[in-house]
């Protein structure tokens, strides 16, 4: 939600500037809640979170704001929210004698604009929220933000497995045959090429590779029925493959 300008009276607080389309903007501060929020100076956006009042310095604000910002992206794509370029631009204090510090850094993050579906046990403010509650599920959600190579699918698996071992088998969320499958290419440069996570193999490819179409729709599959058993959601929908086109 947006919230209303700052009161004259109020300590200062640390905010970072979100830069986009207005509509885009308002409708992403509708999705948040009252936690990590979108806060509104004259023709302005602001990004306001708890985690960065408690700074006391713009680069801690900026690292901070950038961790909030990848979370919020990762969760966009999961949940197939599609929106235009938001930037999280420059980092600003504001004072409570009503006037702001504005501190510009060189460089910028994008929260991208690739959607994936999540089934509807969670919104944006739940997937926001687990930061506090659930780490690892939010750093499964900030990497799922970045582009589906083989090397940060392997990483969302990974945390997923540590957290819950067996059960994506027992649950059903993945078979072991897909599951080995999947490393099989993704370890193996002689299927995955460069893109491989280790530059020599050891071991045979799999008989039958998996695309990486495949394996980002499975690990999509695997992190949603993994959220939702996070949210008391049962997850009996089997991994259906994409097809292949000939």
């Amino acid at each position: 939600m947006i919230v209303p300008r700052l009161d004259a009276s109020q300590s200062p607080v640390w905010m970072a500037e979100l830069r986009g389309n207005a509509s885009d903007l308002d409708r992403l501060s509708v999705m948040l809640g009252s936690d990590v929020r979108i806060r509104k100076e004259s023709d302005r956006y602001y990004l306001a979170a708890p985690d960065l009042d408690a700074c006391t310095e713009a680069q801690e604000v900026l690292d901070r704001a950038t961790e909030l910002a990848h979370l919020i992206a990762g969760a966009l794509r999961a949940l197939g929210e599609e929106f235009g370029e938001i930037r999280l631009g420059p980092v600003a204090r504001f004072r409570s004698d009503g006037r702001h510090d504005q501190f510009v850094f060189p460089e910028s993050i994008v929260l991208p604009r690739n959607p994936q579906a999540l089934a509807a046990s969670y919104d944006l403010e739940r997937l926001v929220e687990l930061r506090r509650a659930e780490p690892a599920a939010a750093k499964a959600l900030r990497i799922y933000r970045l582009p589906h190579t083989w090397d940060n699918l392997s990483k969302i698996l990974e945390i997923i497995e540590s957290d819950v071992g067996g059960a994506m088998h027992r649950d059903g969320w993945v078979t072991k045959a897909d599951l080995t499958r999947f490393r099989g290419t993704a370890n193996n440069p002689s299927v995955a090429g460069d893109d491989a996570r280790h530059g020599v193999s050891k071991t045979d490819p799999p008989r039958r590779k998996m695309t990486l179409l495949e394996a980002s729709s499975l690990v999509k599959h695997v992190l949603i029925c993994w959220l939702r058993s996070k949210a008391g959601v049962d997850s009996q929908e089997p991994y259906l493959p994409p097809r292949r086109i000939r």
